[in-house]
C-alpha cells in the first residue's frame, strides 16, 4: 500500500494545479495572485491528511477546520459575498475530486472520499463561521463557533 504522506504531496501538487485553473474570473480576478492562491496549498494538505491517513489524522482535520475559518475571515475583508465563498468551496472540491479521479487506488477512493465529503461538509461550515467572526464575536460566540467542528467527523 502506498504511503498516505506520499499520497498527500501527489494529490495536493495536482489539487492546487485545478484550483489554479478553476479560479479564475470574477471574484478572484481582482485579487493578488497570492492572495488567489496561497490558502489553497495548507487548506488542500491538511484536508488530505485529515482524509487519506489510516486512521484520520485528527490534528489535520482541527488544522483544516482552522484554516477554513480564517480563510472565510480573510475572503469578507477582501469583499467577497457569502454566494461567492460558497461558489467557492464547490471549485476547491471540483479541484480535489478531479485531482484524485482516475488517479487514485480503488482503495484509497473508497476509504478517502467519504471522508473527505464530510470533511469538505465541515470546512464550508468553517469558512461561513470566519466569514461571521465579528458578528459571532460581537454575540460573545466565536470562541465556541468552531467547537462542533474540531470533533472527530
Amino acid at each position: 500500500m502506498q504511503d498516505p504522506a506520499e499520497d498527500v504531496q501527489r494529490y495536493l501538487s495536482r489539487a492546487v494545479a485545478e484550483w489554479a485553473q478553476l479560479g479564475v474570473g470574477p471574484p478572484w480576478s481582482r485579487l493578488p495572485e497570492a492572495e488567489r492562491i496561497d490558502f489553497v496549498p495548507p487548506l488542500m494538505e491538511a484536508t488530505l491528511r485529515g482524509t487519506i491517513s489510516e486512521p484520520p489524522d485528527l490534528a489535520a482535520r482541527a488544522d483544516a477546520v482552522r484554516a477554513a475559518a480564517t480563510h472565510g475571515a480573510d475572503r469578507r475583508r477582501q469583499g467577497f459575498t457569502e454566494d461567492e465563498l460558497v461558489h467557492e468551496h464547490y471549485l476547491l472540491r471540483l479541484a480535489l475530486w478531479s485531482a484524485a479521479r482516475n488517479r487514485a487506488s480503488f482503495q484509497l477512493r473508497a476509504r478517502a472520499m467519504a471522508r473527505a465529503d464530510v470533511l469538505l461538509s465541515a470546512l464550508m461550515l468553517a469558512t461561513l463561521r470566519g466569514f461571521h467572526r465579528d458578528e459571532l464575536e460581537a454575540e460573545g460566540r466565536w470562541a465556541a463557533a468552531l467547537d462542533d467542528l474540531l470533533e472527530e467527523g
